[in-house]
């Protein structure tokens, strides 16, 4: 089991909204954010993971990382946080099979934890111990394992060196994990929801929106160059699929 019940404690909820990027550092407590609406990126010092929404997330207690909101429209978060003895702090993310129960158990802590009686507190264990049970039933079917992980984490440490440079390879990384091209897609897709070509390719268009919207470049086919795009009319056709404008036309 990933999380010890023993040493389980209930701290507090949230109720939030990511709005551009925010800092954290160092996380007094561990956290369960599931996604209500829209999509978020968290950078855990390298290490990116996409929440959408339906999903939800452990986020180990010590951790520091940047979030920001990805997705149009609003973006939406609900949040528990506690105390317990986790098997590693490898953030877990998985998709919750029935999220009108998820979100009918936190109303009912926001609730309790507002008149904070000996009985009320207890419920909010129960509550927790309930949503925490959820979770781990849905990580046996597609969670990010610590397992799966330390294997891609060779890849991994390449993505971060070489993710804007136009001579990655993707088709190689397989190799530096020692498994097979297949595997290792099967496993890249099991934690990211997504091929690690259009990982890549999404890192590297959010890099290139950054750019754009600062304005530090001189023309388009600069950028597609400083982000790893060889070919500057492909990257204005994933440009304008991704965030539905051309990136000729700064928004």
């Amino acid at each position: 089991m990933y999380i010890d019940m023993d040493n389980l404690k209930f701290i507090g909820v949230i109720n939030g909204t990511v709005k551009g990027f925010r800092v954290y550092g160092n996380r007094p407590s561990h956290g369960l954010v599931f996604k209500l609406s829209g999509a978020s990126e968290y950078d855990f010092e390298g290490f990116h993971i996409e929440l959408k929404q339906g999903e939800i997330m452990i986020i180990p207690k010590g951790r520091s990382y940047t979030v920001g909101h990805i997705s149009e429209g609003e973006s939406r978060y609900i949040a528990v946080n506690f105390e317990a003895q986790l098997a590693d702090d490898i953030p877990r993310v998985c998709r919750i099979k029935d999220s009108a129960d998820f979100i009918r158990c936190y109303t009912q802590l926001e609730r309790l934890w507002a008149v904070q009686t000996d009985a009320n507190k207890l419920r909010c264990m129960a509550i927790l111990c309930e949503m925490l049970a959820e979770m781990e039933q849905s990580s046996n079917q597609n969670s990010q394992t610590g397992g799966d992980m330390v294997l891609l984490k060779p890849a991994l440490e390449h993505l971060e060196l070489n993710i804007f440079s136009p001579d990655l390879i993707i088709g190689e990384l397989h190799l530096l994990c020692g498994v097979s091209d297949t595997y290792f897609r099967k496993v890249f897709i099991s934690c990211f929801g997504k091929s690690p070509k259009k990982y890549v390719q999404e890192r590297r268009l959010a890099q290139a929106k950054a750019v754009i919207d600062n304005g530090e470049y001189n023309n388009i086919y600069e950028v597609a160059q400083q982000v790893g795009f060889e070919d500057p009319l492909y990257f204005g056709k994933v440009f304008k699929n991704k965030y539905g404008y051309p990136p000729s036309e700064k928004k």
